[in-house]
């Protein structure tokens, strides 16, 4: 309970180390401590510390749909810390096991484009979010796909298809927590090519619908350099 405190309260160290003391001799208590501590250590991108608690709250598990969603974020874990070879082992071992778990699928496809994209093989990482788009359209990840493919364009310095595709993000997926991103991206792409005035309706409208406070002040910024140069 004293974790669960610490944990609302976003002192995230603190509700660790509580978490972290609770024993076994409650094993559904011990679990449920295990979750948060996973959750955790996967939030503070400890990957490391998350992959043996996902582990063993997969063979824990109390249901099948349980198992496949800890087994997914091992997944991820896996793919984020680099460990591609034997991520995709377990991509093979888990489309077998869970062969309707499209919306996991398309996770992990998404999860190796963005590793592609920041090892700069930016040929292959197109190629993966191509392939959500194409194959997992209907997923909860398409709009990630859409978005990380939009920064790969940028990078590229293909404005042109960036634009095509953020200029049409609020249309194909209204309600992504990538919108306020999508919208600040886009206001960047107005206001290089010096239309101040589209630029600040974007940044406007990224600050509405945001709720990420580490985006917040880079809007903010974004916003205020617009309005400087009109």
């Amino acid at each position: 309970k004293l974790a669960e405190i610490y944990y609302h309260k976003n002192r995230m160290e603190t509700a660790l180390e509580n978490f972290l003391a609770v024993g076994r001799k409650d094993p559904l208590l011990y679990l449920t401590a295990r979750r948060y501590a996973a959750e955790i250590y996967f939030k503070q991108k400890n990957y490391v510390a998350a992959i043996p608690v996902y582990s063993e709250l997969a063979e824990n598990a109390a249901t099948a749909k349980e198992k496949e969603a800890f087994q997914a974020r091992r997944i991820v874990s896996l793919i984020r810390l680099g460990q591609i070879k034997n991520a995709a082992a377990e991509i093979t071992a888990f489309k077998k096991k869970y062969p309707k778990a499209i919306n996991n699928v398309a996770l992990f496809t998404v999860e190796l484009g963005n590793h592609y994209r920041l090892q700069k093989n930016f040929k292959k990482a197109i190629k993966l979010f191509k392939r959500v788009l194409k194959k997992y359209g209907k997923s909860g990840y398409a709009d990630d796909a859409d978005y990380f493919l939009a920064v790969t364009f940028i990078t590229l310095n293909k404005v042109k298809e960036a634009f095509a595709i953020l200029s049409k993000f609020y249309s194909n997926h209204n309600g992504s927590n990538r919108l306020s991103a999508a919208l600040n991206t886009l206001g960047n792409l107005y206001f290089r090519s010096e239309k101040y005035d589209n630029a600040i309706a974007m940044f406007k409208n990224a600050l509405q619908v945001n709720k990420d406070q580490s985006l917040k002040a880079n809007i903010l910024s974004n916003l205020i350099k617009a309005y400087t140069q009109t």
